[in-house]
């Protein structure tokens, strides 16, 4: 536990490249351990709100139809879920049955 209370404590993502030849003074070095703090706080603040948005926003809207026309159908949003037990029309709709005898 001490070796990460350690390692937060130095941690310093705004170091100074190897290979430009820049050095880096106490008051500097003081500052980018600051600036890292600052930036972790505000990006870890950033993803909890996002997530709690994201979390939050997802809410269903349910409906329910119990016999929908054709036009309801067709107004219907295109991820609407149809759990319908009756999901074909009657045959008297769209047929017709006369019998005569001879």
């Amino acid at each position: 536990m001490l070796s990460l209370k350690n390692y937060f404590r130095k941690l310093n993502l705004f170091e100074p490249a190897d290979n430009n030849g820049e050095t880096e003074d106490a008051d500097r070095h003081r500052l980018n351990i600051i600036s890292t703090r600052v930036y972790l706080i505000v990006l870890t603040l950033v993803l909890i709100v996002a997530g709690l948005f994201l979390w939050l926003s997802s809410e269903a809207n349910i409906h329910t139809l119990d016999h929908p026309t054709q036009d309801q159908f067709e107004a219907s949003p295109m991820d609407a879920e149809c759990l319908c037990s009756r999901i074909s029309i009657s045959h008297d709709k769209f047929t017709s049955f006369q019998s005569s005898f001879h």
